[in-house]
């Protein structure tokens, strides 16, 4: 693992000298001996933790906590204030320009490394924090705000996202009262990263649709994939994303559903007249690496039908052992849970992961939609 980077910032020799000895066995340390060469080394190496002298030639350390400050690229780096004995009011400038702590010289050992760690673990658990907090926040955006009404149709739907988060995501788009559009789709990745793309991607896919709609009402889920996939073909900076997804398009007054599945992971169609499931594969590969057209495949639910869509982080769901959940399993639970409402087959089915994953981390999100023809 590597080490955390602490800049001191210290114009006299001696002191930068038993400051480096002190910290270097745990930390890497870099030095500079004022405060312009301080701001600069800070802008480049980002360190985790700045020490700083608050006299010094060039710029002093009240003036390099200022610039720090007010640049977004390093403004949360903790910084430490290094004062001499009987200098109150430098102590107090540099608290009253936001100085997370100030050390006197000269600085015993002991102390020096319990104050570094305990604000490099505060730091840690602020950014942890902050991350997750973001994280919970963003996951509303992909997710619709509420369930349309779907006349002769019961809809749920449901993403338990892992710590960080990834970028699963649902969508029902609107056409008409009775044509919709669902898409269920994965960004391959995990974090931040994953989501910015998952949010990218439903901002474009939304207008695409709407793109198509406005000079032909017959957008397909298969030619809305071939236009996307020629599209990441084109772009070079979407070259390395890797997106699956399942795109259905709704009819809720002749009860026609159409579908085509690029690279998702199946969907699993309870047909009610034979009693039998079967998976809803037909499409294609990965947007942008597959180079044949999709195809689509469309059929009628029946009174009765229930539809599964679920992302990879369902059947390959983990216990503390290394054993997934697997698609079997998944399966003989929809069996005997064929009677559930929508919202009662999602509950079920998430009841059913947890219980498998117990103790163990959830290292991917879990995304449901179930979609059952009303009785």
């Amino acid at each position: 693992m590597a080490k955390e980077k602490i800049l001191i910032v210290e114009d006299d020799p001696v002191i930068r000298g038993i400051l480096t000895h002190n910290l270097q066995s745990w930390f890497s340390v870099s030095i500079a001996e004022n405060g312009d060469q301080g701001f600069n080394k800070a802008i480049k190496e980002k360190p985790d933790l700045i020490i700083s002298d608050v006299m010094m030639p060039v710029m002093d350390g009240i003036e390099l906590k200022n610039k720090i400050k007010s640049n977004p690229q390093v403004h949360l780096i903790p910084f430490v204030f290094l004062t001499a004995k009987g200098r109150e009011e430098d102590r107090l400038r540099g608290l009253m320009t936001g100085a997370d702590d100030y050390l006197i010289k000269p600085v015993e050992p002991d102390i020096l490394l319990k104050r570094v760690q305990m604000l490099l673990n505060r730091s840690k658990v602020y950014r942890e924090e902050s991350l997750e907090q973001f994280s919970n926040q963003i996951n509303t955006v992909f997710v619709p705000e509420m369930i349309p009404e779907m006349k002769g149709f019961d809809l749920a739907w449901k993403i338990i996202p892992a710590k960080t988060g990834g970028g699963d995501l649902i969508d029902i788009i609107p056409i008409s009262d009775d044509d919709y559009f669902i898409i269920q789709a994965d960004v391959m990745g995990k974090g931040t990263r994953a989501k910015f793309f998952a949010y990218s991607f439903a901002g474009y896919f939304r207008g695409l649709i709407h793109a198509m709609l406005y000079f032909s009402e017959n957008a397909s889920p298969a030619k809305l994939l071939n236009q996307f996939s020629a599209m990441l073909d084109r772009d070079p900076f979407l070259q390395d994303t890797f997106i699956t997804l399942f795109v259905a398009r709704l009819s809720t007054k002749s009860n026609e559903f159409t579908y085509s599945n690029a690279g998702y992971m199946p969907g699993i169609l309870y047909n009610h007249s034979t009693r039998q499931l079967r998976e809803l594969s037909t499409g294609g590969g990965i947007p942008g690496f597959y180079s044949d057209e999709f195809d689509e495949e469309s059929f009628i639910l029946n009174i009765g039908d229930t539809l599964l869509l679920h992302s990879d982080g369902v059947n390959e769901a983990k216990n503390a052992d290394g054993f997934m959940l697997g698609q079997d399993k998944l399966k003989a639970h929809i069996m005997r849970t064929r009677y559930y409402s929508a919202q009662d087959y999602c509950e079920s089915i998430i009841k059913l992961v947890k219980c498998h994953i117990s103790n163990a981390i959830q290292y991917d999100d879990i995304s449901l939609l179930v979609l059952d023809r009303k009785k």
